[in-house]
């Protein structure tokens, strides 16, 4: 979620919350008592208003998000393999025409890589 995003959110949350006790307010002054339960109300919507700014603010964006692990893991893969398996796998990426079944003899049952001894 993008920072203008929660911008709005936030602007949006503390405008109801304003609105809604304006309302609350209002009807008490026209009732000429301010009771408990008006109170109890007030305090409620301004803790959903305090407690619903953080909360906004820290929503990540999911897709963006995923697509930095992803890129973090791969980055990790990488770094991880040997100078002979990082031929290799530059080997098999510029091949274009790689044998469906030398893929399927490299997988093992649960589909990870095997390594070859």
């Amino acid at each position: 979620m993008s920072e203008e995003n929660r911008s709005t959110l936030t602007f949006i949350l503390w405008l109801f919350s304003a609105i809604v006790l304006g309302t609350l307010f209002i009807s008490a002054a026209a009732q000429n008592e301010l009771t408990p339960g008006h109170i109890f109300l007030a305090t409620l919507i301004l803790a959903t208003a305090v407690i619903g700014t953080p909360y906004i603010w820290r929503l990540k964006d999911s897709e963006a998000e995923a697509e930095k692990a992803k890129r973090r893991r791969l980055d990790n893969l990488l770094r991880d393999l040997s100078d002979e398996e990082l031929v290799e796998l530059k080997n098999r990426l510029s091949d274009r025409e790689y044998p469906i079944e030398m893929i399927a003899d490299s997988l093992g049952d649960d589909g990870e890589l095997m390594r070859r001894k």
